[in-house]
């Protein structure tokens, strides 16, 4: 007669009821407990295999740029003395060096001779790195030596790291060989290769693929055991099986609807910050001018208040404005950046607050002679000079506010500087927390948000206090924008 499955029955199995699926969770376990140890076996001398050739090699590699190196040491040696980059020789093994990293690129990342600078740092002599490439060093740039570029320079002898070292440049693996003169014997520099732990994981990664064909192996010898049980068992999994791929497709249909609504709640929030921030602004300023006006002209005090009121409630929604846009920002996958005209978009905005300013007696100077771009998202930087711009309206009554700009090394710098009451002391250090203000009243997170923009764009914001007279001076920077 032959054996059926039935539905587990406690009953049964205490009156001596055979379960049927006992043989197979033994067999599952055994096939476990095998992979799981295959798999740690295989990991732990394949992670030592794998850094042995990677060391063998980077040794061979360097050793062979040792010798090149070393076949025209006189050569070698005058470049040392005067790094002249447009010379004949350094046109010349540099080309070699670069045919010899193209030739191990599977195995070495970086190719290179070095001379030490000090106790702790080389300087990079010769590479075979593209000078149009990221990874290209110019003749005599720094850097920390490695553990084993310090023994090697110590013992004058080759030598190879046995871990990875993290530096500026990641995780290496460093294989040192002495550069000495053909001739005098006397020691010239180093000849150093690395493997990052990147392609140290890649190669790894193969032999890895030993312990997923070993899980491979053993699932499915469990699956062919498990198929000659009863087709009751392999209908009631199959059936499962479809209730699963009925609620999986049920879920990505539900996730495409939320991931609809996701952009058009984004869009919306963009377009209500784009539209409203600005206005919002203009607003304000202009409210907060009719105020003063109607003060000296002697209005009652009651119209006054309710335009104060009318400023406050202004910048507490553009405020809240700013919030929202900060939200759909970061809910969003990305953000086009272009090319910008800084200095014309900074010249429109303070053309803007010009007459807002001069109403109030207050003097706005742009003192910007040169054009210079940057890449960015033109709607953030504008909310960034708003908020920089409205920052120093705030506390400034009377005298001047002077917007400046100059290039520094690669950088953009941008001054709005004020001769207004400065920001308090005690509040300073925060300024950039959100709910923060330097204001009496009102608790604002716009420089909060400009310190996120400007740092997404690859910039800084800082505002202190002038040190040398009254007011607060806010410094951007922005790396400037170059053809690639």
């Amino acid at each position: 007669m032959p054996f059926r499955l039935k539905p587990h029955n406690h009953a049964a199995a205490e009156s001596g009821g055979i379960d049927l699926l006992r043989p197979f969770k033994r067999l599952f376990i055994i096939f476990s407990v095998i992979v799981l140890a295959s798999g740690m076996i295989v990991a732990i001398f394949s992670a030592g295999l794998m850094r042995r050739q990677l060391i063998l090699k980077c040794m061979s590699a360097a050793s062979t740029v040792a010798v090149l190196i070393s076949e025209d040491s006189d050569g070698y040696a005058a470049f040392l003395k005067n790094m002249n980059t447009e010379s004949a020789y350094y046109q010349r093994v540099k080309t070699l060096l670069m045919k010899l990293k193209q030739a191990n690129l599977r195995n070495v990342n970086y190719l290179y001779t070095s001379a030490r600078a000090d106790e702790n740092t080389m300087m990079y002599v010769l590479d075979g790195e593209d000078p149009a490439g990221g990874m290209f060093s110019a003749p005599g740039k720094t850097a920390q030596m490695t553990e084993a570029e310090r023994r090697a320079y110590d013992e004058r002898s080759d030598t190879a790291g046995n871990v990875f070292v993290k530096n500026e440049n990641g995780w290496l693996l460093s294989v040192c060989v002495p550069i000495v003169h053909k001739d005098t014997g006397e020691p010239l520099g180093m000849a150093v290769a690395n493997v990052t732990g990147a392609q140290y994981g890649q190669f790894l990664l193969i032999y890895s693929l030993q312990t997923i064909v070993t899980l491979l192996a053993g699932l499915a010898a469990f699956a062919h055991a498990t198929r000659l049980t009863s087709g009751k068992t392999r209908s009631a999994v199959n059936h499962k099986l479809s209730e699963m791929r009925e609620a999986e497709e049920k879920l990505a249909t539900e996730n495409e609807a939320l991931d609809r609504m996701n952009r058009l709640k984004n869009e919306l929030m963009t377009t209500i910050s784009h539209e409203a921030r600005t206005p919002l602004a203009v607003l304000s300023g202009y409210a907060s001018l009719v105020a003063l006006e109607l003060r000296d002209k002697g209005a009652d005090e009651q119209t006054t208040a309710d335009l104060d009121n009318i400023v406050v409630e202004a910048m507490r929604v553009a405020d809240l404005i700013d919030s929202m846009k900060r939200l759909a920002v970061n809910s969003c996958e990305s953000t086009e950046y272009t090319q910008l005209d800084f200095t014309g978009l900074v010249t429109q905005i303070a053309s803007l607050y010009k007459p807002i300013l001069k109403r109030s007696g207050v003097i706005l100077n742009i003192d910007i002679k040169d054009r210079f771009f940057v890449s960015g998202n033109k709607d953030e930087l504008t909310q960034v000079f708003f908020n920089v711009l409205q920052n120093a309206k705030n506390h400034t009554e009377t005298g001047s506010v002077t917007v400046s700009a100059e290039r520094e090394s690669s950088q953009i710098k941008i001054t709005v500087s004020d001769t207004g009451t400065g920001i308090p002391p005690e509040i300073l250090p925060r300024i950039f927390e959100r709910g923060i203000s330097g204001r009496p009243a009102g608790m604002g997170v716009g420089l909060a948000v400009s310190k996120e923009i400007m740092e997404k764009h690859g910039g800084t914001i800082q505002v202190r206090n002038n040190p040398h007279g009254k007011g607060t001076v806010a410094t951007l920077t922005l790396p400037e924008h170059t053809e690639t």
